[in-house]
């Protein structure tokens, strides 16, 4: 966690003092490297220091904080130049390293410095079972929809709404800013709901099925103006917000000598999967319309997401105690 955040904090810096496109490429695809282990070592942490009944609020926290910081980083870009706002992320990273060093291993995982019979982080223990391929496909799958919504839904905004016959230009900035917004809260209502429920699958079912149902609203033709596809599209980042009940989850699904290389790899490759998700949208838009083409991939990731939701086990407040074989 501390190499993430330094990694990424000096790329930052960095990158405020650039003066070529080909360094500032260079800089953001290191900042990407750092930046994409934090998430995960940091909610493992978390999992591990609170007393399990407790530790959702402790991730809601931080998966809540880091998005928030994506909306916060679109408004303070509006006011900001661009270098002064990189110098301000760099120093702002250094510092939250600065506060990271006075946090704790975690006792459970030193717990497994002394057993040399167990493997830490091993590909070939992951990749050894079927089951816990399975496993680690299924929480893969629960987080595509997400994608859906902000690199598709989102980043094509303009096409969806000439495919709508929405007269008023709709623009990616703000929609993305919306749908970061609904995320957010979404992210903050579902892992409260998850404690109330005491359940980490309830909260995503529920709002998968919503999600699945503002889609389909939006494919209708119904929405007929650019301000109410902005808030639909919120509503529907609201709905994908179950991001946190999937981290808190993933987590809780492995044991401890796999628990931070899944929890730091699921939500990269669910990232990852926009690419996938961004062709096939591309393909599909050439015999059918925006619109529709969107509607037939937001169905096929949910139904992948409530496969996946089928196949984990419910793990509120599980022991996290325990190692893989």
């Amino acid at each position: 966690m501390f190499a993430s955040i330094l990694t990424y904090s000096l790329a930052n810096l960095a990158n405020g003092f650039v003066t070529t496109v080909e360094s500032y490429a260079i800089l953001r695809l290191i900042a990407g490297l750092g930046l994409a282990g934090e998430i995960g070592a940091g909610v493992t942490l978390v999992s591990e220091l609170l007393p399990k009944e407790k530790r959702g609020y402790g991730v809601t926290i931080v998966a809540t904080v880091v998005v928030a910081g994506a909306v916060a980083a679109a408004l303070v870009g509006t006011y900001i130049d661009w270098r002064t706002g990189y110098i301000i992320g760099g120093v702002m990273g250094l510092l939250l390293l600065f506060m990271r060093m006075m946090v704790h291993e975690s006792g459970i995982y030193k717990q497994l410095e002394g057993q040399t019979d167990v493997r830490r982080g091993s590909l070939r223990l992951l990749f050894g079972s079927r089951e816990r391929i399975s496993r680690f496909l299924a929480c893969i799958m629960i987080g595509v929809p997400l994608w859906v919504v902000l690199g598709l839904y989102g980043v094509f905004a303009p096409e969806m709404a000439l495919a709508l016959n929405i007269a008023e230009p709709v623009k990616v900035p703000t929609a993305l800013l919306y749908a970061s917004i609904g995320i957010t809260i979404g992210d903050l209502i579902s892992g409260l709901l998850s404690q109330k429920l005491r359940s980490r699958k309830l909260p995503i079912l529920i709002f998968l099925c919503v999600g699945l149902i503002l889609c389909l609203i939006l494919a209708s033709g119904a929405i007929t103006t650019a301000s109410s596809f902005y808030m639909i599209l919120g509503a529907m980042g609201f709905f994908v917000g179950y991001w946190i009940c999937l981290i808190a989850t993933t987590a809780e699904q492995f044991g401890t000598n796999l628990r931070a290389t899944v929890t730091t790899s699921v939500p990269n490759l669910v990232r990852a999967t926009v690419i996938p998700i961004s062709a096939a949208f591309v393909a599909l838009k050439e015999t059918h319309s925006a619109s529709n083409a969107a509607l037939y991939i937001a169905l096929v990731a949910y139904l992948l997401a409530f496969w996946g939701l089928w196949r984990i086990r419910e793990s509120f407040a599980r022991d996290l105690n325990f190692v893989e074989k």
